[in-house]
C-alpha cells in the first residue's frame, strides 16, 4: 500500500505533462541534446521542472501580468 501511496504524490498531472511536453517541443536541438545528457547524468535527481530553461520558458508563456 506505501508503493501505491508513493505513486499518486508523485504522479503528474495530465496539465503538468501537457506543458512538459511543450516545452521540450520548443527546445532546439543543441538545448535538446543537454537536457538528455542531464537526464542521463542526474538520474533521479533532476528535476526539468525546477531547471532554469523551464522556469524562464513557463514564466514567459504561463505568467499573467494584471
Amino acid at each position: 500500500m506505501f508503493s501505491i501511496f508513493l505513486l499518486v504524490i508523485y504522479k503528474k498531472t495530465h496539465m503538468e505533462q501537457l506543458i512538459i511536453d511543450k516545452y521540450l517541443a520548443s527546445l532546439s536541438p543543441k538545448q535538446m541534446k543537454a537536457y538528455l545528457i542531464a537526464k542521463s547524468h542526474l538520474g533521479m535527481s533532476f528535476s526539468l521542472e525546477k531547471s532554469a530553461g523551464f522556469i524562464e520558458w513557463y514564466t514567459k508563456n504561463y505568467t499573467v501580468t494584471v
